[in-house]
């Protein structure tokens, strides 16, 4: 009866130098009960740190005087860890070796006394998670170039007579919004909002590829159905076929008080009155996304802008992101928001009503992008007497 519990202890000690991962059992005197051959080899230890009866103190000893645990007295560095070893507590963490290698170490107290432990070699592991933040970051900066300067929208604001506020805020795994403007006659300015789909680096390139199209056609302007037009079909030529991106483009001129606008996918943006009666309404903008279906003919509309004017555009992250437990923003708060702006009497006005909301609601950032622009007629409310100064 003896023989038969020693046999089948034998073939599980046996087994272990089939594990992908060091392994290594110490008893509850801190003395090596077994371990495999991956333990020495991913450790980097001598061959005889796996016989039985080797103690842990030896172990850390060892590691101590190559340097593996940093400077100090070696015999305090050893005394710390024998010290955390007697707790016989579970335990994970990551160490990172001389020669760079980064292990992965996940122990669990055994019944009896003593721990069992696995090591785990997650250089490669580490070393991708990195190069891909590393990835993020640059997309991130490079999709930040792609918004206006503060130069260029300022050259907008003046020959248009316009106050424009922009909020971009990226998320941690970046998605692909971006938005422009451009003067395409005189006191005549387009601009566009896109959200492009997916997240991370991809979501970022496309975000690029699409900006390049739009820029293209803005550079020799022709009408606003004819930029949709183009930069749709440019999108389904050279994107995937799941790749698309919601869209407003449109364009203002101040001096008829005219917005002509085309939309997609996107969210409805908001227009109204600076002043104490904003009467606020959401316009709609259904239809296509861009690079869904080539030869796309977007429709387009046209509105007349009151006195005082003020519009606000945004992507989906500000009404699908949690504000509590299946709670969004809906319409009726988005109206809030926007008249408590508008009685405030300017541009600058609103838009600081929807970044307090942002920053308040949304401390944690949002799992998407999200932009807001607000463009409105230049000056303000006050009295009802319009006061340039204001904005």
């Amino acid at each position: 009866m003896s023989e038969e519990p020693e046999r089948n202890l034998d073939i599980i000690f046996r087994s272990m130098d089939f594990l992908e991962q060091g392994l290594s059992i110490f008893d509850s005197e801190l003395r090596l009960v077994a371990a495999n051959q991956r333990f020495v080899e991913i450790l980097d230890f001598p061959e005889h740190f796996k016989d039985p009866g080797t103690r842990l103190e030896d172990i850390f000893r060892y590691n101590a005087e190559r340097g593996e645990y940093g400077p100090g007295d070696v015999e305090e560095l050893v005394r710390e860890r024998i010290e955390l070893a007697l707790l016989f507590e579970s335990h994970r963490f990551r160490r990172t070796r001389l020669d760079g290698a980064v292990i992965e170490v996940t122990g669990n107290p055994i019944p009896g006394g003593g721990f069992i432990s696995t090591y785990q070699d997650v250089t490669r592991e580490v070393d991708r998670s990195r190069q891909l933040e590393e990835e993020l970051l640059a997309a991130q900066a490079l999709q930040t170039r792609l918004l206006p300067s503060d130069e260029a929208i300022g050259q907008i604001e003046s020959s248009c007579a316009v106050t424009i506020k922009a909020l971009c805020r990226q998320a941690e795994e970046i998605g692909g919004d971006i938005w422009g403007l451009s003067e395409v006659d005189d006191g005549k300015f387009a601009f566009f909002v896109v959200d492009n789909v997916g997240h991370g680096v991809v979501a970022s390139l496309n975000a690029f590829r699409v900006h390049t199209i739009i820029s293209q056609y803005l550079s020799e302007w022709k009408s606003l159905s004819g930029w949709v037009s183009w930069v749709n079909d440019q999108m389904c030529e050279v994107l995937d076929v799941d790749q698309f991106a919601a869209y407003v483009f449109g364009t203002i001129d101040p001096n008829t008080r005219i917005l002509e606008y085309a939309a997609g996918g996107a969210p409805k943006f908001l227009l109204g009155r600076l002043g104490p009666e904003p009467a606020p309404v959401l316009v709609d903008t259904a239809g296509l996304p861009l690079g869904v279906l080539e030869g796309m003919d977007p429709l387009v509309t046209e509105l007349d802008l009151p006195h005082d004017w003020v519009a606000v555009f945004y992507s989906d992250a500000l009404t699908e992101t949690e504000i509590a437990l299946n709670n969004f923003l809906g319409e009726d708060e988005l109206k809030s928001i926007f008249q408590q702006g508008c009685v405030r009497g300017s541009v600058s006005r609103v838009f600081e009503t929807f970044n307090d909301v942002v920053e308040t609601w949304f401390p944690m950032g949002m799992s998407d992008d999200l932009t807001l622009v607000c463009i409105g007629e230049k000056g303000a409310i006050a009295g009802g007497t319009k006061s340039a100064a204001a904005d």
